[in-house]
């Protein structure tokens, strides 16, 4: 089970925010969503 897809977007997004570039950070969203979806099921299934 691994979070690291899950890392790489959030550190995307927080380099785009803090930049001010608001839009790329919004863009990533749904693959942020899908992502933690994925490493919750993968968690869920090991519990």
């Amino acid at each position: 089970m691994g979070g690291e897809r899950l890392r790489e977007v959030a550190l995307v997004m927080e380099k785009a925010a803090r930049a001010g570039d608001l839009r790329t950070a919004k863009g990533h969203m749904a693959d942020l969503e899908t992502q933690f979806d994925q490493l919750k099921q993968a968690m869920t299934k090991e519990l």
